[in-house]
């Protein structure tokens, strides 16, 4: 089994190939395509012959188990969807059945039950389920819904009684879990911070919802400091998630970087601002619509969104005029444009963001084949509809729209932007276009680069370094 994807990642068709047998492609049991942009979703194959899949066909992201003898028996098109017979759909309803945008459900020994996470309970958790087929349809489902937190990548033992997972509480980093499929207990069996004590007193995450300009909600988590009251005016700093196809969780995050950001936001807390961990449009969690709102359309709703976290903190009884914000990747990218296109905030921190998409996409596309994969420059350039180059003025304006060094001449708003020299998701080429233009403009920035240093700050020295220009910046500004 294979998934064959269209080169702009618009379009996927699974194929089963017996060797020996068929010629060419294989046998296309599966398909489907979307306005927008496809995630690489792995699928999960048994040796009894069933498949799983992740499909976002019903607007949110669904797993479905697929008997691979009944699709190659009543395959008549290239293009069969995941509908009809030898196709179950394991999950339905307003919830996504993924955990991160790499996630991939998990088939038992005997190939009978089926292990995934949804955050059906909580747009901003992820429980672990067990599905049992039989035939053609789910007859049993064992749910983990009373273990809150972030359970992810789960995997089972050998004797199918047992399930490991990564997972993260609200109040917990990340551990290895066990979960007992039979009693639906769950134990955890790492110690990934030798004190996690530490995190008792953190402040319970707030889920919180306002409208960005055209109505649409948004969403985020609110931390506020000890004991905050209404009139007590405190500062506030919007974290912004990289990705884009992520999601911040309520409370902390299973996957690595995010964890450590959430934990950073926690130190500001703790020095007296409150913090908003914003989910913005083009994140994962809330349905494809969401998730597919900035295609062709960057640099647009998002920053919107960001616009209204702002104007919904400076609007809350507990907290004053003064916003701040700061992200990493996107994150950095919405920074930028943030503090050009905007004045919604008194300053940004951009780590490691894009300052002009033409420049980095005409850089990605070079490293491409070699870093991402060789499909990877049409997949970038059908986020804008063509080549940073094209002749067509929708794309060039589109690229223009998106691009924060369009706006730099009007920027006013203070901006600290962080890079490490040897990144290769985001080359440090846009810190020295940033810089530049920047200069030209004569506005007020401070740019600071790593020798050597990632995509992802590695060493502790780096972390220290930046994180005190950050406070100091937050301080100065907020």
């Amino acid at each position: 089994m294979y998934a064959e994807d269209s080169i702009d990642g618009s379009e996927r068709v699974y194929r089963s190939v017996r060797l020996g047998e068929d010629d060419g492609l294989g046998v296309a049991i599966a398909s489907e395509s979307v306005d927008g942009l496809l995630l690489p979703h792995t699928p999960v194959g048994h040796e009894s012959g069933r498949l799983a899949v992740v499909s976002a066909r019903t607007g949110y992201r669904h797993v479905y188990a697929v008997d691979v003898d009944d699709r190659r028996e009543t395959a008549e098109s290239d293009r069969p969807g995941l509908e009809g017979r030898g196709v179950c759909q394991v999950t339905a309803g307003e919830f996504e059945a993924r955990g991160d945008a790499d996630d991939r459900p998990a088939w038992d020994p005997d190939g009978d039950r089926l292990a995934y996470v949804t955050n059906e309970v909580d747009a901003g958790e992820r429980h672990l389920e067990v599905a049992t087929l039989d035939g053609g349809s789910v007859v049993s489902r064992t749910r983990f819904d009373d273990v809150e937190g972030n359970a992810v990548y789960p995997d089972w033992a050998p004797d199918g009684d047992r399930i490991a997972c990564h997972r993260s509480g609200r109040f917990t980093p990340t551990d290895v879990h066990v979960a007992d499929v039979e009693t639906g207990g769950m134990r955890r069996v790492t110690a990934s911070h030798p004190d996690p004590e530490l995190f008792d007193a953190l402040p319970e995450p707030e889920p919180v919802t306002f409208e960005s300009e055209d109505g649409a909600t948004v969403y985020g988590y609110l931390y506020l400091p000890p004991e905050t009251e209404p009139g007590d005016d405190v500062p506030s700093v919007v974290l912004c998630h990289g990705g884009p196809i992520a999601q911040m969780r309520r409370g902390f995050h299973h996957g690595r970087t995010y964890g450590y950001f959430h934990l950073f936001d926690q130190y500001f807390v703790s020095e007296g601002y409150a913090v908003l961990e914003l989910n913005f449009r083009s994140g994962i969690g809330y349905g494809d619509d969401f998730e597919q709102a900035i295609h062709r359309n960057v640099g647009v709703v998002e920053v919107e969104d960001c616009v209204a976290a702002a104007s919904y903190l400076r609007e809350r009884p507990e907290t004053g005029d003064t916003v701040g914000m700061w992200g990493r990747s996107y994150g950095g990218f919405l920074a930028n444009i943030l503090a050009t296109k905007t004045d919604a905030y008194d300053c940004a921190v951009n780590v490691a963001g894009i300052w002009d998409w033409r420049t980095w996409e005409e850089w990605a596309v070079d490293l491409g084949p070699t870093h991402w994969g060789p499909s990877e420059a049409s997949w970038f350039h059908n986020r804008f509809g063509g080549a940073p180059d094209s002749d067509d003025p929708i794309v060039q304006e589109r690229y223009r729209v998106g691009s924060p060094n369009t706006y730099v001449d009007e920027m006013e708003t203070p901006l600290l932007a962080l890079h490490g020299s040897s990144d290769k998701n985001v080359t440090v080429g846009e810190l020295e276009h940033l810089t530049t233009e920047c200069v030209e403009a004569g506005v007020e920035f401070d740019p600071v680069y790593y020798p050597d240093e990632e995509h992802m700050f590695e060493r502790p020295a780096t972390w220290r370094d930046a994180l005190g220009r950050v406070t100091n910046f937050f301080e100065t500004h907020l």
